[in-house]
Order: structure tokens, then sequence, then C-alpha cells
């Protein structure tokens, strides 16, 4: 078995049985952490989950870099007019 850790949780592979487990971890006011099994899944299954998150993710940072042109063009373009006042 081999497992991947994050900050909400893990995913433990186990390559004898051919799935991917999610575990939720949470920890409550006190302290106290618990987990939680969510999902089992396949191998294939997670791995097309993957992919999915890969394409989201990616539609994500092309959002984020447009609204990135579009700022630093705005600013560009605000410092350019109030430069001439100067």
């Amino acid at each position: 078995m081999a497992e991947f850790v994050e900050g909400i949780g893990r995913y433990v592979y186990d390559a004898a049985g051919g799935t991917v487990a999610t575990v939720m971890r949470k920890r409550d006011a006190a302290g106290t952490v618990t987990e939680t099994l969510t999902h089992v899944a396949t191998v294939q299954t997670f791995l097309a989950w993957c992919a999915a998150m890969r394409a989201v993710e990616a539609d994500i940072l092309r959002h984020q870099a447009r609204q990135n042109v579009v700022t630093m063009s705005d600013f560009a373009a605000d410092h350019a007019a109030t430069s001439k006042n100067r």
C-alpha cells in the first residue's frame, strides 16, 4: 500500500486490490482529528478523476491569467492617464 497525504485527507493506493481509497480528515475545536473513509474507486476511475481535475485546474489557471492580463492592462491605462496629469 502507498498513500499520498494532503491537508484535508489522504489517498491510499492498494495495489493488491487495485483500488484507491479517499480518507477525509477533520479536526474539531479541541484539536481531535477524525478520519472518515469517503470513497473507494478502482485505479482506472481514480486516474480518470485526476485527469478531470487537471483539466479543471487548467481552466481555472487560464481564467486567472486572463484576469491578470486585464488587471495589468487596466493598471497600465490608469497609470498612463494619471502620469499625464503630473
